[in-house]
């Protein structure tokens, strides 16, 4: 019986491993890159290359708003951005929410000419640890310590802030052949993998012991949200022709 409930439930979750695990190709025109390759970060015009290229390549425009189709191009966009000042680092919903941002940034401000940007060989020559996007607070830096050592990244006071910078900046129109909506289209949709995470967290909300009253209440609540959900699974079921589950 808690089978035919938790099925529907694990389905889609399912759904969401398999489109971020997937190597999807699209397009004939896209630059071959390896899939084992790890991000460019060799300077700060790498590393901004290395972003929006793969960005490009990660997401596609449908029928339905952007969708993302190749996650190992997402991967590598996530590794120009340094999440080390973020409190859940190794989330990847917080990952593909940070990547969201600063592209909804760059599709709304001018970038500079690619000869502008400081590549290998002014880092090369010496001085070059740090670099701002021009008339912005987006700062790609050398890192100092840890594995990431020498590779110049989002920094992270950058990435810690480009929720407020998205704020800051979301008033000002896109720039043509901007990929448009791209934040929303990756928090907002019913069936996002932030909304699966939610439903997630919520459902495995600790229980409350604080007081033997809490303990009973909390009981009773959840007998009475696992019977609702059995029962309505079991209709589903019973249903002619069957319907898929309704949580």
């Amino acid at each position: 019986m808690f089978a035919r409930y938790l099925k529907p439930f694990m389905r889609r979750l399912l759904g969401f491993a398999t489109l971020l695990l997937a190597n999807a190709s699209f397009g004939q025109e896209q630059p071959e890159i390896s899939v084992l390759a790890h991000a460019d970060t060799s300077s700060p015009r790498a590393t901004l290359e290395t972003f929006q290229t793969n960005v490009s390549l990660a997401f596609e425009p449908g029928q339905d708003g952007v969708e993302l189709r190749d996650y190992q191009a997402l991967r590598r966009a996530a590794e120009t951005l340094d999440f080390s000042a973020m409190p859940r680092e190794q989330s990847i919903t917080m990952q593909i929410e940070r990547v969201a941002l600063l592209k909804e940034l760059f599709d709304r401000i001018a970038i500079p000419e690619e000869l502008a940007i400081p590549g290998s060989e002014a880092v090369a020559g010496g001085g070059v640890t740090e670099w701002f996007v021009p008339g912005t607070r987006i700062r790609i830096a050398q890192v100092t310590t840890g594995r990431a050592a020498g590779r110049f990244l989002f920094s992270a006071g950058t990435v810690e802030q480009l929720d407020r910078l998205y704020r800051l900046g979301r008033s000002l129109p896109y720039r043509p052949g901007a990929m448009r909506g791209l934040y929303d289209a990756v928090t907002q949709a019913d069936e996002s993998i932030f909304v699966v995470e939610e439903r997630v967290r919520d459902r495995l909300q600790p229980v409350n012991t604080a007081s033997p009253r809490a303990t009973l209440e909390q009981l009773i609540a959840s007998v009475n949200e696992a019977y609702a959900l059995v029962m309505a699974a079991e209709a589903a079921s019973n249903a002619e022709p069957p319907a898929d589950d309704p949580t």
